[in-house]
């Protein structure tokens, strides 16, 4: 075992409150002096990324990976199914079915311990096979490394050690054996920057932002590689972004803020993005999958694969916004305002669909407003694109609540949109319903600031 290892060795004011608390193909956002050049097509004898999938050697990992993820799965299901059922033997009033019951929550406890945050020899030995049952296929390698990453090995009784390094040395084999798939890099970002998550379980770490800030140039080289293997994908811009903004700078979020608005203003520059995912699933799909375990599975849903992948960071995204507020001046930082409103928007067209952000467009304008001079033109300027923001809003939040997605009456504004936003994920009638008033938005807006916002020429496109 440890040879292989050897071998093979992630409106307004009460509105505004309330946002305050919130964790979470075009041109340039700004004005037409900010947009760059369109990449130059490539010429007949280079190489076009990313590489088309089909075109690989290899789409799909070997029979013994699949069937290791199916016994991980095996393990989520029966932890779960013991922690249900020891949860109604605790509420009998047989005190000898409570303490059954009592008896079963410590031996899940055990069980997590043991089957889930534990490396399992019978798994891993199936992802070992694999690779050398298929040696040119990086798949392998790579779903091997995503299982090691949140977990731990005994190397001593009582001694254990976190296989998070042998995952990333594993990335490192899968990328040199495929060095221009994109989503290899992005993976090894997501194993390097990501919490120990299985399923419902999450292991702690210590000290986790620290390291992570500490990881950030490596990130940054591995995100540049990920950028030149598919370069029109505005997600990981807006990734390298989210990163940056949330660990970079040792607390002095100005050291970063360049970085953070020179890729931001490039995602923008880019009318697609996609969210990646590991092996076996797709690594850039269209849709996703919403998958569940219940206990009669056959074969591995991948529901971790599925589950932790195509999300954007509202926390992050709220400390770029914030910053913003208290950094940027109206009209001096125009264009760079005109950026974030753009990619605010942006957020909802990434593929596969995973949430708006339209509620952080006040969060936003209003400190803009906020800093000028009371009626004076600009301030006046902004006033009329709030109202016109806030009136977006609440005709939106109608619709929401007409839809049942919003429940409460009080929260017909900005907070109810932002409630949706912050909390749930791959709820396609968010997108349905916020996208287009949110366009609708940015172009008032443009015409009213001044700001050149590349939207798409036909509304349907919204």
């Amino acid at each position: 075992m440890k040879q292989a290892h050897k071998i093979l060795g992630l409106a307004a004011c009460a509105a505004l409150a309330v946002l305050a608390a919130c964790p979470q193909g075009g041109n340039s956002g700004g004005s037409a002096s900010k947009v760059k050049p369109a990449i130059a097509a490539p010429t007949a004898d280079a190489p076009q990324y990313p590489v088309p999938f089909s075109e690989r050697p290899y789409q799909d990992i070997h029979a013994s990976a699949k069937e290791a993820w199916f016994l991980v799965e095996t393990a989520y299901w029966r932890v779960k199914d013991m922690y249900s059922q020891a949860a109604l033997m605790l509420k009998s009033d047989d005190e000898t079915v409570r303490l059954r019951g009592s008896e079963m929550r410590q031996q899940a406890a055990t069980e997590i311990e043991n089957s889930i945050f534990l490396v399992n020899s019978k798994v891993e030995q199936l992802f070992i096979d694999a690779t050398k049952a298929e040696p040119d296929n990086p798949l392998n390698i790579a779903t091997y490394a995503y299982y090691l990453k949140p977990r731990k090995r005994e190397v001593a009784q009582d001694t254990f050690t976190d296989t998070e390094p042998e995952a990333l040395a594993l990335m490192d084999q899968s990328i040199k054996m495929w060095p221009d798939e994109s989503s290899f890099y992005l993976l090894k970002v997501h194993i390097m920057t990501q919490a120990h998550k299985m399923h419902d379980w999450l292991r702690s770490q210590m000290a986790e932002d620290v390291v992570i800030a500490q990881r950030l140039p490596e990130v940054r080289e591995l995100l540049t590689k990920a950028k030149k293997y598919y370069p029109d994908n505005h997600y990981i811009n807006y990734y390298h972004a989210q990163l940056v903004a949330r660990y970079g700078g040792e607390g002095d979020y100005s050291a970063v803020h360049d970085e953070v608005l020179r890729e931001i203003r490039a995602g923008n520059q880019k009318r697609d993005g996609f969210f990646f995912y590991p092996p076996p699933l797709p690594p850039y799909p269209l849709q996703i999958r919403n998958v569940e375990l219940v206990g009669t599975e056959m074969e591995a849903k991948y529901v971790d694969q599925w589950s932790f992948f195509g999300h954007y960071d509202p926390a992050a995204i709220s400390i770029i916004v914030n910053k913003a507020g208290e950094k940027l001046n109206w009209p001096a930082d125009k264009e760079e305002i005109g950026d974030l409103m753009y990619f605010l928007y942006q957020v909802g067209r990434t593929r596969p669909f995973d949430r708006t952000m339209f509620s952080l467009q006040l969060k936003l304008l209003n400190p803009m407003l906020e800093k000028q001079e009371p009626g004076s033109q600009e301030a006046l300027k902004l006033a009329e694109a709030i109202r016109y923001l806030n009136e977006q809003y609440r005709v939106t939040a109608q619709q929401l609540y007409n839809k049942s997605l919003i429940t409460d009456p009080t929260l017909i504004d900005v907070r109810g949109i932002n409630m949706l936003e912050t909390t749930g994920s791959h709820a396609a009638v968010l997108r349905e319903t916020i996208q287009g008033p949110q366009a609708s938005f940015l172009k008032k807006a443009g015409e009213i600031l001044g700001l050149d916002l590349p939207l798409p020429d036909d509304p349907s496109l919204w």
